[in-house]
């Protein structure tokens, strides 16, 4: 199943990006006018249940701030236990990510690059089936995410105000696990897991829409 959304990204990617690149402004054309707002989508987090609005505020040239409220939302999970060991029935949760970027050199609008770093927090309340002798018990896992996130990225923003933004880098994360279920380790069972505690490896894009104008 992960493999199927790592092709359908890619396949996205290639698309979204050669039209980005299509219509981007040459740099002859670039002003000091730049877009106040971005509104963005991450469509990589349909892969874990989740909904995520990325919101960014250009405060200048070369600094924002990213607001990313992010909803989880999943019943009747068919196949998960392939991914995460154990088979879940269903999900709710919530999520905030804020990041500060920031722009080198002469900034947003011409510079292309970016680093970004930030705090991180989800939280996860899981229904799922645990194996015991004889039968299925129903069980539940209350998950607290905290994080922190550096990223390196490149985007481009096209004469109509579409944006592609393409991330990589690195993060942390420790899972607080509350659950009735004899194994109270059975959400950090590998990598994928919701509840999993350590180093990740970020990467993904953005798709967006850039509002307003103003000269910094």
């Amino acid at each position: 199943m992960r493999i199927k959304y790592i092709y359908l990204t890619l396949i996205v990617f290639f698309i979204t990006g050669n039209m980005a690149k299509a219509s981007q402004p040459n740099s002859a054309e670039a002003t000091d006018s730049l877009p106040t707002l971005i509104f963005a989508v991450q469509p990589m987090y349909i892969a874990i249940s989740g909904l995520r609005l990325d919101v960014d505020i250009n405060l200048t040239k070369n600094h924002s701030l990213q607001l990313s409220p992010i909803l989880f939302y999943r019943n009747n999970f068919s196949g998960s236990y392939i991914i995460w060991g154990v088979h879940i029935d269903r999900k709710r949760g919530a999520g905030f990510h804020l990041y500060h970027r920031f722009y080198p050199g002469e900034g947003l609008g011409k510079s292309k690059f970016y680093i970004s770093h930030g705090p991180v927090w989800h939280y996860n309340y899981i229904n799922w089936k645990e194996t015991i002798p004889g039968t299925n018990a129903e069980r539940y896992n209350s998950i607290h995410k905290l994080g922190w996130d550096v990223m390196i990225g490149r985007y481009l923003i096209s004469t109509n105000r579409l944006v592609l933004d393409i991330y990589t880098g690195m993060g942390l994360r420790h899972s607080i696990l509350a659950t009735d279920a004899d194994n109270r380790n059975e959400m950090n069972y590998n990598y994928w897991s919701p509840g999993y505690s350590g180093a990740i490896l970020l990467f993904g894009f953005r798709l967006g829409l850039a509002t307003g104008m103003k000269s910094f």
